[in-house]
């Protein structure tokens, strides 16, 4: 299984995560996340990963310690590429998903 070293994640509209101090959803609701980073040769990559709400927080945690970690541990992969996603596959992602929203960080 190959390992990813993240060393970044973006939400809808390209903003730095961070989790919300409060949240309209319920823990037992999937989400969707939009995930930027580089893989194992540094080619730059996305993923869009739906994962159960309860989650967000540990994914979070795991982002801001660095180090490598597979994204499969958190959630299901629904959509994956090369550098950034193109606005028809934005579109189509977020026409069926839940996506999780967040403030950019300061």
């Amino acid at each position: 299984m190959s390992r990813k070293k993240w060393v970044s994640a973006v939400s809808k509209g390209d903003q730095q995560v961070t989790l919300p101090a409060e949240s309209t959803t319920t823990s037992n609701e999937d989400v969707v996340l939009l995930l930027g980073g580089f893989n194992n040769f540094g080619d730059k990559i996305y993923n869009y990963l739906k994962l159960p709400l309860d989650k967000v927080e540990e994914l979070i945690n795991a982002l801001k310690n660095g180090g490598r970690f597979d994204i499969r541990d958190f959630g299901e992969v629904i959509a994956a590429g090369l550098g950034t996603p193109t606005p028809d596959v934005r579109q189509e992602i977020e026409s069926v998903y839940k996506m999780m929203t967040m403030p950019a960080s300061s």
